[in-house]
């Protein structure tokens, strides 16, 4: 980081300051997350409950977003991006049976990360990108010479803060 910072000296101490106010938070304990019943009517001998209601929400939500008629990228991008769900989950299999996991335990896992991940995926992102907006806004207002210094040394000169 002083590296980074080299021509700006001001910055460490700026960061190590901010670094010393933020709060440890322990993050070790069960996360509370809604149960999601997936609703009769998903899923036959081809398809399981689970990816059916999993692809039904995809093309739902990306109808809400791209209009009721998706374009073939969006619908190629939906597929896809459903079929790598699908292969992680035999390498997550594959790759704990190697480390010594019973596989009906595995599965079992990946069943409830899968459940979860249809809320959890979001509510992280949206949480990250809320975080980092706060520590951007912070920078902003306390530190402005050198956030201004930054930005430009990234972004160049062009852009508007």
């Amino acid at each position: 980081m002083c590296e980074l910072f080299s021509d700006i000296p001001e910055a460490i101490a700026n960061t190590m300051e901010i670094y010393y106010k933020v709060e440890f938070y322990d993050i070790r304990h069960t996360p509370i997350v809604p149960t999601i019943d997936i609703p009769n009517g998903f899923g036959d001998e081809k398809i399981s409950k689970e990816d059916a209601y999993l692809e039904y929400l995809s093309f739902s939500k990306a109808k809400q977003i791209y209009g009721e008629s998706l374009s073939e990228d969006v619908t190629d991008r939906l597929v896809f991006e459903l079929q790598i769900i699908k292969q992680r989950e035999a390498s997550f299999i594959e790759g704990g049976m190697r480390n010594g996991h019973k596989k009906n335990a595995l599965e079992k896992v990946w069943n409830e990360m899968e459940r979860k991940g249809m809320y959890a995926f979001n509510k992280s992102h949206a949480v990250c990108y809320t975080w980092l907006a706060y520590q951007m806004a912070y920078l902003k207002a306390h530190y402005p010479e050198e956030f201004k210094q930054v930005i430009e040394k990234y972004y160049g000169k062009s852009r508007e803060l």
